[in-house]
């Protein structure tokens, strides 16, 4: 009789089935256990996630207003972590593209009052690129 048992820190314990087997006898079983690259800093991506990062709540980015009186129009492109309590890690925080300087700064302060709902790995919250 063999009972496999895997757990890994703070997480579940997975038991595999008990097998009473005739002398020589074997079974083969294929067991997938996620294995967490708990890294310092690591942040999975979207794929390699069980539960995506799901937005909560956002505060919409504020127009600047000097750009908006003169009808200048914008677009913001950001790389971001969101961290495992679901916030914006700040620190990661890379700017892809901008048409302006200033849109990029609206689009910040909003990021940094947003509530996600953080990334999970076998029910253990992860950090998420976005």
């Amino acid at each position: 009789v063999y009972r496999l048992v895997f757990a890994a820190p703070g997480g579940e314990v997975a038991r595999g089935p008990v097998d009473t087997l005739a002398a020589g006898a074997w079974v083969e079983r294929e067991y997938r256990v996620p294995l967490l690259r708990m890294v310092e800093g690591h942040a999975f991506d979207s794929t390699e996630v069980d539960t995506p990062v799901q937005l909560v709540d956002i505060v919409p980015p504020h127009y600047p207003t000097a750009l908006r009186m003169r009808g200048v129009r914008g677009e913001v492109h950001l790389a971001f972590v969101i961290d495992t309590a679901g916030r914006v890690d700040r620190a990661s925080i890379r700017v892809v593209s901008a048409t302006h300087p200033d849109f990029t700064e609206a689009v910040r302060r909003s990021l940094a009052q947003a509530r996600f709902r953080p990334a999970r790995i076998a029910g253990v919250a992860v950090r998420q690129r976005m």
